[in-house]
């Protein structure tokens, strides 16, 4: 039978880990014994993709009858990791913090269900005071290993010293989880390497024991760079931040290279299921059935059923379909559900607009007239599934049965609805 390391490895999963860690699964007959944790940060109010990979490990380090903790920053955040900055991190205010953390311990339970455990580092970094800080923690690290650290060596010039000490608050995570909940192992991305090493180093100094790490490969995407919050264009799971619709169709977009890649990375099917997947997938690359079968994992481990469905849909009928006539075999409900999905303007008899151009404008869609008018009159709008020239066609012979104007510009979609 595979233990969990033959499985995160088959799966490509693993970046790099430290020497014997099999021996911890090999040669301890109670699974539950052994533990891990991965710590996660609270600058932001939801996870994005890129934090699928490492939450899909710990779904399989639970799915091996393990312990797994996830341990929210709601102390180190108050610092801020530097790694891959060049400037320091703003301080969050304690209600946004607050926030964040219950943002993400919602999706936290989507995801890994009620076996997680959350907790928060600030219920012992909070109590932690300065002098114990340097007596527990400083004593143990030389300036001289502080400044080795990639991320001080990047940021020195930018770098507070608050923040240089960031590495050392993590690893006190990690030995304060080792000697107060026996946990051996510590999970994070590849970037992460350095801080994690920091704790372990620190166990072995205090208490002369071995303990683990355990790294996964970052999400890239196909130009190189890496998904993050950071970065342009973040996909979050939160689906306020990003709609299930632009999620969904994301990763429809991924090419045939990418999407292999990633699935075993970003979901929770079997080898044998990916196997069949892609095979399925290779006999008819057009109809990308890969890519939907990768977002559906994802969306139904997110979202309600209803949404997935209605997402599913709706993205067929906006990207396949060439003509207006298909919401017609809607029922009125379903109409409402589908349309919430996407950016929607309520049209009133109070909002007098002499043509299509300064709607739009009033809409937000464009800036300007001056931009709406250069737009359309080149082709880049569409109005009801048809490329509209004319920024002075009048908004009342546009209407879809009386009541609908879809306009797309670019990849995106715009629901107009008039108030019935």
């Amino acid at each position: 039978m595979k233990n969990f390391l033959d499985i995160v490895r088959s799966r490509g999963m693993c970046h790099q880990a430290t020497p014997d860690i099999d021996n911890i699964f090999t040669t301890n007959p109670d699974p539950s014994s052994i533990k891990g944790y991965l710590g996660i940060d609270l600058t932001a109010s939801s996870l994005h993709i890129g934090h699928l990979i490492v939450l899909n490990l710990i779904y399989h380090f639970l799915q091996a009858g393990h312990t797994a903790y996830i341990v929210l920053g709601g102390g180190t955040t108050k610092i801020g990791d530097p790694s891959g900055r060049n400037k320091e991190r703003p301080t969050l205010e304690r209600k946004k913090l607050q926030e964040n953390l219950q943002s993400i311990q919602i999706q936290l339970r989507k995801l890994l269900g009620s076996k997680i455990k959350i907790i928060n580092n600030n219920d012992w970094l909070g109590s932690l005071t300065i002098f114990d800080f340097f007596d527990e923690v400083g004593r143990h690290f030389t300036l001289n290993y502080l400044s080795q650290k990639e991320l001080v060596k990047r940021s020195k010039e930018h770098i507070s010293y608050a923040e240089a000490s960031y590495a050392l608050l993590q690893g006190y995570d990690f030995y304060h989880l080792f000697s107060k909940k026996s946990v051996q192992i510590q999970f994070g991305g590849s970037d992460q390497w350095g801080n994690i090493l920091t704790g372990s180093r620190l166990i072995n100094r205090k208490t002369g024991k071995k303990s683990h790490i355990l790294t996964v490969p970052l999400l890239t995407k196909e130009d190189g760079s890496k998904f993050s919050k950071s970065e342009k264009g973040t996909i979050w799971l939160d689906s306020k931040q990003t709609s299930p619709l632009d999620l969904l169709q994301t990763i429809i977009n991924w090419s045939d290279q990418f999407f292999v890649t990633a699935l075993p990375l970003l979901t929770t099917y079997s080898m044998e299921k990916i196997s069949d997947i892609i095979k399925k997938h290779q006999s008819s690359p057009h109809i990308r059935y890969g890519q939907s079968s990768l977002a559906s994992n994802i969306m139904e481990r997110l979202y309600k059923k209803e949404v997935v469905e209605d997402s599913f849909l709706l993205s067929k009928w906006l990207y396949q379909t060439k003509t207006m006539e298909e919401i017609n075999c809607w029922s009125e409900e379903q109409r409402k559900r589908l349309f919430a999905l996407l950016p929607h303007t309520l049209y009133t008899p109070k909002m007098i607009c002499p043509n299509i151009v300064s709607f739009l404008v009033k809409s937000q869609i464009f800036t300007s007239l001056r931009e709406g008018r250069e737009i359309m009159r080149q082709g880049g709008i569409e109005i009801n599934k048809k490329i509209e020239k004319n920024p002075e066609q009048s908004l009342e012979l546009l209407w879809y049965k009386q009541r609908y104007i879809l306009v797309r510009k670019k990849k995106k979609f715009f629901l107009i609805e008039k108030k019935i």
